[in-house]
């Protein structure tokens, strides 16, 4: 292989390496856990008895069993629906953990494609090697592995959050991705600034 051969190599065709090394290290906590990655979302009861009683007599056995073995009072405490009702619903109806780690890897998938797509606008000039290694600093990040192979609030958030701004120049996906964004965590208005950016400013 001669130094043309490498340099057409890296960084384009190497660019699976960060769903690789995100994929590694998310079957390695489903292995350690069982599937069982609801322990690492930090207010997962709190979310989990809100659920269940939306769910009602449609709550799976598994849902139930949670359930009876939690001890939190929810009577002050709103959470977000979108969030509660919608993505925690493979515990809820199906009675699945699978199901639910699935979900929680596919987001994080989702958000490597999302910041990729993201370092591929900035300009031209920056150092494709620098976005090559950005991307895998990215995808093995604590944050980034905690909020996605858990599936929590921060991590469908950011999921949302970076569908406006890599798609910021589509009005409809922007503007959607963004109030899903806020539904999800109501204090997005902190966020203001990256609103303001993905509706004016082009990438």
């Amino acid at each position: 292989m001669n130094i043309k051969t490498i340099k057409n190599f890296f960084p384009r065709k190497s660019y699976f390496f960060p769903y690789l090394f995100y994929s590694i290290l998310t079957f390695f906590v489903w292995y350690k856990t069982k599937f069982d990655v609801t322990q690492f979302v930090p207010d997962f009861n709190w979310y989990f008895s809100y659920g269940f009683h939306f769910w009602g007599d449609l709550n799976s056995n598994l849902s139930t069993n949670i359930f009876n073995n939690i001890n939190v009072d929810i009577d002050n405490w709103q959470p977000n629906p979108l969030y509660t009702i919608v993505f925690l619903s493979p515990i809820y109806i199906l009675g699945s953990k699978v199901i639910f780690a699935i979900e929680g890897f596919l987001i994080g998938i989702g958000c490597i494609f999302l910041v990729r797509k993201i370092l591929s606008q900035l300009n031209s000039k920056i150092n494709e090697r620098i976005k090559f290694f950005s991307l895998i600093v990215f995808s093995i990040s604590p944050i980034m592995l905690t909020n996605t192979i858990a599936l929590s609030t921060n991590g469908v958030f950011g999921f949302f959050l970076l569908i406006s701004i890599a798609y910021s120049k589509n009005f409809p996906i922007r503007t959607i991705s963004l109030i899903f964004a806020s539904i999800v965590r109501p204090n997005f208005v902190l966020l203001l600034p990256i609103f303001l950016i993905c509706y004016f400013k082009s990438l």
